[in-house]
């Protein structure tokens, strides 16, 4: 082997390979091999490298390597064989072993996207969205409360509890318990209820209850509690809370 210090402080080192050592007065070594490639160690014992098409590798002193392309894209690959991926806008790749794919932009958000095409996404937030590969998103927040929005913009939400509640394009929201009873309200704050007999009830926004049952008859009370009834022939009968009843058939007549 050879040495050369030039007036500066700097050495070089040539063994008989051809391959070049180079060392500057701050304790960093550059190693250029025979075929063109350039590796560089500072004195923190990081290590860079070089190959001729102008890409750089980096591993510091835990394992880790980092790759940079000449695009100025940077690849990380720990020790345990994952690797992360940050581009030049700042957006960070993740892929480990099983082939998942994790991203992560300059905002904090995270995606997921699995083997199989489907995407997870978590906001800074701790709240998670998911696509499948058929374009419906599912969406659970940190109270484990999930929401599903198919492809027509239709919108489910699920609550830790199993009831679930179903919101349309046009606002209107449905909502239906784990007994199988079926809620439903309307953009102006009306509600209708429907259990699992086919009955249906209706609460207007004033706190006045209408209930239909499968027969066709209507039952009304108001927020006094004084109860109304109404059959399909058009007769209407009253009950009021100290247990009267009134009858006032379709002409008008009351008994």
């Amino acid at each position: 082997p050879s040495r050369l210090a030039n007036h500066i402080g700097h050495t070089y080192y040539q063994n008989h390979e051809g391959n070049t050592y180079y060392q500057i007065h701050k304790g960093n070594t550059y190693y250029q091999n025979h075929k063109g490639n350039t590796y560089y160690q500072n004195h923190t014992g990081n290590t860079y490298y070089q190959n001729h098409t102008g890409n750089t590798y980096y591993q510091n002193h835990t394992g880790n390597t980092y790759y940079q392309n000449h695009t100025g894209n940077t690849y990380y690959q720990n020790h345990t064989g994952n690797t992360y991926y940050q581009n030049h806008t700042g957006n960070t790749y993740y892929q480990n072993h099983t082939g998942n794919t994790y991203y992560q932009n300059h905002t904090g958000n995270t995606y997921y996207q699995n083997h199989t095409g489907n995407t997870y996404y978590q906001n800074h937030t701790g709240n998670t969205y998911y696509q499948n590969h058929t374009g419906n998103t599912y969406y659970q927040n940190h109270t484990g409360n999930t929401y599903y929005q198919n492809h027509t913009g239709n919108t489910y939400y699920q609550n830790h509890t199993g009831n679930t509640y179903y919101q349309n394009h046009t606002g209107n929201t449905y909502y239906q318990n784990h007994t199988g009873n079926t809620y439903y309200q309307n953009h102006t704050g009306n509600t209708y209820y429907q259990n699992h007999t086919g009955n249906t009830y209706y609460q207007n926004h004033t706190g006045n209850t209408y209930y239909q049952n499968h027969t066709g008859n209507t039952y009304y009370q108001n927020h006094t509690g004084n109860t109304y009834y109404q059959n399909h022939k058009g007769n209407t009968y009253y009950q009021n809370h100290k247990g009267n009843t009134y009858y006032q058939n379709h002409e008008g007549n009351t008994y």
